[in-house]
């Protein structure tokens, strides 16, 4: 009951389990609530509760109402996060806050009748405003009714949702990855490495495949010669990068080479080359096997790292068009198979596959993002 009214709640509770990450991520555009909860015996959870908070504001509505919760106050003795370090970092942040116990049943529902009356002040305030433009101001003595279907917020499904942060993580995300200060940071990294690694690499490579029978001259191979080539190119380089992809999110290499590309949880094209050096070379030898060992014309090569590029930045462009590949060829991947895995842990994440993804089909690897995908058809199809 929100003053006298009763309200109804959607709540969605994750329970921080990590198969659930990608599908908060799907509905976080239809919540108008969060409760982020951290446990005070973990202060593991208190650090990474700024991690979740970022990856609302960069998914939810702008307006949406977060509440910062301390869990477990019964265990005062073992607590690790002080009660003035919550209530300073929501203070910080711009959320309220509260330290609760489920075990003792201690200010839970305060928690939830402060959040929902947050909210239900907001889309009484949108639908009133809405109204007033209208001109139907409500007559005295007769009440106003709030139609939440006229609400912005609640067009967002005027779901509830609660993200209960519990596990772990590693590396940085950026709140907002596409700002231009993201950008700028990201362009004068790539700027460094084209010039520092790509450069020398180039001079490198033409004398060595010149060595292994690359040819320039006339004649030109045939479209049929040049085709299968890349076809074969395709197939090696998927099967080099999808076990190179994986070997990369083991933990000490995850830490100190792979998580770089990884700072960008929302990625952009430009990202594609976002990478350690030392990435740039391990995943580059993917690229380069295939030439390598067909020594193919100076064309072919070009061809190939044409595709290559074209492929790698629009699997990081963050959108997935009508006209996208993935909606024509089967097993191709594109941005929204790969989008999935930039939302996931190094410990237990999935979507490894460069190109073609037939390597996450076979091992598996793919499951969870097959699972998201068919919850977010169906749900689709109910709207319809």
């Amino acid at each position: 009951m929100v003053e006298g009214k009763t309200v109804k709640a959607q709540i969605w509770d994750t329970a921080g389990q990590e198969r659930y990450r990608a599908i908060t991520s799907a509905y976080y555009r239809g919540a108008v609530g969060a409760l982020l909860v951290y446990d005070i015996t973990k202060r593991q959870t208190f650090e990474n509760s700024l991690r979740w908070l970022r990856e609302l504001r960069d998914h939810a509505d702008s307006n949406i109402v977060i509440m910062m919760a301390g869990n477990k106050s019964d265990l005062n003795h073992l607590r690790s996060v002080a009660d003035e370090d919550g209530r300073s970092l929501a203070e910080k942040e711009g959320l309220s806050f509260l330290e609760t116990s489920a075990l003792e049943a201690s200010n839970i529902e305060k928690a939830f009748q402060t959040i929902l009356s947050e909210i239900y002040h907001i889309i009484s305030k949108k639908a009133l405003a809405a109204q007033e433009a209208a001109g139907g101001l409500p007559v005295p003595g007769q009440g106003t009714a709030i139609n939440i279907s006229d609400s912005s917020v609640a067009n967002r499904k005027a779901s509830l949702c609660f993200m209960i942060n519990k596990y772990c993580c590693f590396g940085h995300m950026q709140a907002k990855n596409n700002t231009p200060a993201a950008q700028g940071k990201c362009i004068t990294r790539l700027l460094l490495y084209h010039f520092c690694v790509n450069l020398p690499l180039m001079m490198a490579s033409y004398p060595v495949f010149k060595a292994m029978g690359m040819r320039s001259s006339f004649p030109l191979p045939s479209w049929k010669e040049v085709s299968a080539q890349i076809l074969f190119y395709f197939i090696i380089e998927d099967f080099v990068f999808y076990w190179g992809h994986r070997i990369l999110h083991s933990k000490w290499l995850y830490k100190n080479v792979h998580s770089v590309h990884h700072e960008y949880a929302t990625p952009f094209g430009l990202t594609s080359e976002y990478a350690h050096p030392a990435e740039i070379l391990f995943l580059g030898f993917a690229t380069i096997v295939g030439p390598a060992l067909t020594g193919p014309h100076l064309i072919t090569l070009w061809l190939w790292m044409v595709l290559r590029v074209l492929e790698t930045v629009e699997a990081h462009c963050g959108y997935h068009f009508p006209w996208s590949l993935s909606n024509f060829l089967p097993l191709y991947g594109g941005a929204d198979f790969h989008d999935y895995h930039h939302r996931l842990l190094y410990t237990k994440s999935g979507n490894y596959s460069s190109t073609f993804v037939y390597m996450d089909w076979i091992f598996g690897t793919d499951k969870g993002y097959r699972r998201l995908k068919s919850l977010k058809e169906n749900s689709n199809l109910k709207q319809t």
